[in-house]
């Protein structure tokens, strides 16, 4: 089910990013300033991983582990996976469905050009939301904070 709207016309072009060499307390603290949910850490265009709070939670504060000496190459995912500006936002959105995650960066040219997420689509098409709802593998838990903050 296509919607004839375009990755591009939604994705942000201004992409919140860092390098893998930052701590992850630089990290979230970027990531709170920014008032992002991830960040992606690239080299010259090139997408090298994305960090998100879930993985500062789940892999460093949950574990223990020193925010001020662990480095966000030690946590970020590093198979990234991503979506081009002429796809569809239904790809994006089967594609974070099926990959459990809420944020995409937008390649192209093997060059990040935006991301989108779950929030962005939403904003755009509000009747997206039963269609993520019933279509998409996302858990319900993330259905409700993704739409109404809970």
């Amino acid at each position: 089910m296509l919607t004839g709207i375009r990755v591009r016309e939604i994705m942000r072009n201004k992409v919140a990013s860092t390098a893998d060499s930052m701590s992850i307390m630089e990290c979230a603290q970027k990531m709170a300033k920014e008032e992002v949910g991830s960040l992606v850490i690239e080299q010259n265009g090139k997408v090298l991983g994305i960090i998100t709070e879930q993985d500062l939670a789940r892999k460093a504060l949950a574990k223990g582990l020193d925010p001020k000496t662990t480095k966000v190459s030690q946590l970020m995912t590093k198979k990234v996976h991503t979506i081009g500006p002429d796809q569809d936002i239904y790809e994006a959105v089967v594609k974070m469905g099926k990959e459990k995650i809420k944020h995409l960066p937008v390649v192209e040219q093997e060059t990040l050009k935006g991301i989108i997420s779950y929030k962005d689509i939403i904003k755009m098409q509000p009747g997206l939301i039963e269609l993520l709802s019933f279509k998409s593998s996302l858990p319900k838990r993330m259905m409700k904070k993704v739409f109404f903050n809970r």
